[in-house]
C-alpha cells in the first residue's frame, strides 16, 4: 500500500512539474527581455533536474553567452552528460572571464578612490590588483 502511494505521489509531482515548466515557456515569451532571460535560466535549472539535458542546452541558447550564471549551467548539463573535458573547458574559460571582469571593476573602483583622494584606500587596492593580476596568471599557467 505504501509503495501505491509513493507512485500517486510521484505522478502528482511530475504532473506539476509538467505544468510549471508550460507556465514557464509561455511566461518566457514576454517583452521584458531580463525577465525573459530569468525565466530562461530557471526553465534550464528545472530541466537540468529532470535530466533533460537537451531541453536545458536550449533554454540556455535564450540567454547571451556573457551570463555567468548561464555559463556554469552548460557547464553543469556537460558534467552531468558525462562530458568532463568540455565541461573543464568551459568552466576555466568562466574562471578567467571572471577574474578579468574582477580586475575591470577593481581598477574602476582604485581610480574613483583616486578621484575622491581616498590614496589610503586606493592603495590597498593597488596591491589587491597586484595579487588579482598574479592569480589571474598562474590560473591561465595551470589551465
Amino acid at each position: 500500500m505504501r509503495y501505491a502511494g509513493e507512485a500517486q505521489n510521484e505522478k502528482a509531482a511530475l504532473r506539476q512539474y509538467g505544468r510549471a515548466v508550460q507556465l514557464l515557456q509561455k511566461a518566457a515569451e514576454t517583452a521584458d527581455e531580463e525577465l525573459a532571460r530569468t525565466i530562461w535560466q530557471l526553465l534550464a535549472e528545472l530541466y537540468l533536474k529532470q535530466q533533460n539535458y537537451e531541453e536545458a542546452w536550449q533554454a540556455l541558447a535564450h540567454l547571451p553567452s556573457c551570463n555567468p550564471r548561464g555559463r556554469s549551467l552548460k557547464a553543469a548539463v556537460l558534467r552531468q552528460k558525462g562530458e568532463l573535458s568540455a565541461a573543464a573547458a568551459l568552466d576555466a574559460e568562466h574562471l578567467l572571464v571572471s577574474l578579468a571582469d574582477s580586475a575591470e571593476a577593481l581598477h574602476s573602483l582604485i581610480d574613483t578612490q583616486t578621484l575622491l583622494q581616498n590614496e589610503a584606500l586606493a592603495r590597498r587596492l593597488r596591491a589587491l590588483e597586484a595579487q588579482l593580476k598574479t592569480l589571474a596568471e598562474k590560473t591561465r599557467v595551470l589551465l
